[in-house]
């Protein structure tokens, strides 16, 4: 039962968050790539990677004091994932020591930004370490409930 409420809670979200990601030419197939990822011999990732291509949603959870980030939803493409990391695609650029929560279709994750790269226009290849890994709850949505406005009659 919970776990239908928070696909309907991601549903609603995703319909209302921002999808700015603009794929460059050389990913046009990005969505058809699945699958274990093959290493080369100058990979130093420690944990083998599995290609898993879907939506999420991004919501900071810490940012850096130089950086501004939006309090509203961010639309994600998933890459990779490994026991302890993932890949994903973002339309704008994060930065080491950045922590945000992605979204899943089956779980949500919070995770500390290590790498990010440009590949185009509102396109970033994006490398994170897993802090926690959740099943559906409703904390889930925690960051939303903090940045809600305040309402007619209430203080702001």
């Amino acid at each position: 039962m919970l776990g239908e409420h928070y696909a309907n809670l991601l549903a609603k979200l995703s319909d209302r968050a921002l999808w700015s990601i603009n794929l460059p030419e050389t990913h046009r197939q990005f969505f058809e790539e699945a699958g274990p990822s093959a290493s080369v011999q100058s990979d130093k990732r420690s944990a083998a990677r599995i290609r898993v291509r879907t939506r999420g949603i991004m919501l900071y959870e810490k940012q850096l004091p130089a950086i501004r980030r939006p309090r509203r939803c961010i639309g994600i493409y998933t890459g990779d994932f490994s026991h302890n990391g993932i890949g994903f695609l973002s339309p704008h650029q994060l930065f080491p020591g950045e922590i945000v929560r992605l979204l899943l279709p089956t779980f949500w994750m919070q995770i500390n930004i290590a790498r990010s790269r440009r590949l185009g226009h509102q396109c970033f290849e994006v490398g994170a370490s897993l802090i926690r890994r959740h099943d559906p709850d409703e904390h889930a949505f925690d960051p939303l409930l903090q940045a809600a406005p305040a309402t007619a009659g209430e203080d702001a």
